[in-house]
């Protein structure tokens, strides 16, 4: 029996809609081979494997390579994604290599991951077989990023790891490797090595503007040149932080910059050398011509300056003084 016109033109619909939509995360509906290359130029298959909630953790853990600080991960770091997983599942798959003890090692989707452990649910995953280089694998981080770009941090911490690996010295070796601006590694690696107290005091503080890093380094440096412990001063602005749980992420990092600068500038002054009390011996109609002496706050520090005076008030001074001293002995 033949099909009516209506019935083909539904049939075709939706062949090709199947033929265009996503991957579908029911396993029976997807595809289980998909295909990706390389950094070096070759072509190597991945096979789909779904797994269980109850199985991640012991299943699955981070490669090496992976960027992506772990440490920084929780609920509200995730809020972009957290609750969608848990309600909707996840729509595109991690990227594993299968390791020799038959795990999956991440090298892209440990968010996803986090969130499945987090929400009970199942993670699928684009598994590799070990046989990528270090290269392949870089390439491949880079290009399948598909949620929350790695921070200045993360890239920084990764270039230091490569500068290490390659025994590279300066910021130009790295950059010419990797075929880059220097200042872009400079950037990072100043975000890299910025004490990790400053930047816990931020919520989500892999997630901080890029702009922040450049100030968060000089106020580092301004606590080391005036002899401030850098922890001391991350517990006393702790105690100072007062956040509105309402607010929105991008918000209370700002308030969170504004005092860390308020307390800066707090312990530094009261840090500075002490304040001069400066007054004149006499005044004289040249505006130019002064005798004067500043004291600093318990007298003991003195300090004295003669302008435009004439060369025998000076030398009748400064005999004064001598005479003054030579009793004093």
């Amino acid at each position: 029996m033949s099909e009516s016109l209506l019935e083909k033109k539904e049939r075709l619909k939706k062949e090709r809609l199947e033929k265009e939509s996503r991957v579908n995360l029911d396993k029976k509906n997807t595809p289980l081979i998909r295909k990706f290359k390389l950094a070096s130029g070759t072509t190597v298959e991945a096979i789909y494997e779904l797994v269980p909630a109850n199985l991640i953790t012991n299943k699955t853990h981070i490669h090496p390579l992976n960027p992506r600080n772990q440490d920084a991960l929780n609920d509200t770091t995730l809020q972009d994604i957290l609750e969608s997983i848990a309600k909707n599942g996840v729509t595109t798959e991690i990227i594993a290599i299968r390791d020799k003890n038959e795990k999956l090692s991440i090298i892209e989707g440990s968010r996803r991951r986090f969130c499945c452990i987090k929400s009970k649910t199942d993670l699928p995953a684009w598994v590799l077989p070990d046989v990528l280089t270090y290269e392949d694998i870089k390439e491949l981080i880079q290009a399948s990023q598909t949620s929350k770009r790695f921070s200045y941090r993360e890239v920084g911490l990764d270039y230091l790891r490569q500068m290490e690996d390659n025994g590279f010295t300066t910021n130009e070796e790295l950059a010419k490797k990797l075929k880059t601006s220097v200042e872009t590694i400079r950037k990072r690696i100043q975000a890299a090595k910025i004490n990790k107290a400053i930047l816990e005091l931020f919520p989500d503080y892999e997630g901080i503007p890029n702009t922040f890093y450049t100030k968060l380094a000089k106020i580092e440096k301004t606590l080391i040149k005036s002899n401030t412990d850098v922890h001391a001063f991350c517990h006393l602005v702790t105690q100072l932080i007062e956040l509105n749980s309402s607010d929105t992420i991008s918000n209370k990092q700002q308030n969170v910059m504004k005092v860390i600068k308020l307390t800066l500038e707090k312990e530094t002054n009261s840090k500075k050398e002490p304040q001069w009390n400066t007054k004149n011996f006499t005044t004289f109609e040249d505006k130019n011509k002064y005798a004067r002496v500043s004291k600093n706050k318990d007298g003991r520090l003195v300090k004295m300056e003669f302008s435009r005076l004439s060369v025998d008030v000076i030398d009748q001074i400064e005999n004064e003084i001598q005479r003054i001293l030579v009793t004093a002995q």
